[in-house]
């Protein structure tokens, strides 16, 4: 099964061209949500409704424009759906509301609820743009769950760093390489004698 966790805005978001950090791919279609760019490249025509699942994280400050966002989030997976030629399907027990204060309580209230979304031996994508800091923190320290715990498959982490000059593209950078080093470092850990230095200057450039 494939797994996609996205964030939503709590603020105004105009639709905006997003290209790969890489220079690999432009993607021509505009959006207003990395995520729906994310669902693009990665849900394929064959994977059966069974075979998916969308999870959606939205911090709500209590202003109008959560709704609104939320409203403007299944438009945009409408108009996916026709791209794709195939109904993208979310189901509203998938949505995560977040409080926007920044409690202990709330974060771990929210990684809790992330860590019980992982399916076993899921194959996971997570965009992680929106929301607070802290927030998008909790998000990226579940994946190490359900990789341990749950035997996921981390295919994709994507940040979309948006841009406000309006004759500039966003560009959508899948930082999944930051998470592997990270894991990489941890694991050599356990070797005895290993050498964790000379291992973390092997990876520069890469």
């Amino acid at each position: 099964m494939k797994q996609f966790f996205a964030t939503i805005t709590m603020q105004a978001a105009r639709q905006t061209k997003y290209v790969m950090a890489d220079g690999t791919e432009v993607l021509t279609e505009l959006t207003r949500f990395p995520s729906v760019i994310m669902l693009e490249k990665n849900l394929r025509a064959e994977d059966s409704d069974e075979d998916y699942e969308l999870i959606l994280i939205q911090v709500d400050d209590g202003s109008d424009k959560v709704k609104q966002n939320y409203e403007l989030y299944l438009e945009e997976l409408e108009q996916l759906s026709d791209r794709l030629g195939r109904n993208v399907i979310f189901k509203e027990e998938n949505r995560i509301i977040v409080p926007a204060d920044e409690s202990r309580c709330k974060h771990s209230e929210l990684f809790r609820k992330i860590c019980g979304k992982y399916k076993d031996k899921a194959e996971v994508f997570m965009e992680l743009t929106y929301g607070t800091k802290p927030t998008t923190i909790d998000q990226y320290c579940t994946l190490v769950y359900a990789e341990k715990a749950k035997k996921c498959r981390i295919a994709g982490i994507y940040y979309g760093l948006y841009s406000f000059n309006t004759d500039a593209p966003s560009t959508i950078f899948d930082i999944k390489y930051m998470y592997d080093m990270s894991m990489l470092i941890n694991s050599i850990a356990d070797i005895p004698g290993a050498d964790i230095d000379k291992a973390l200057s092997l990876l520069g450039g890469q």
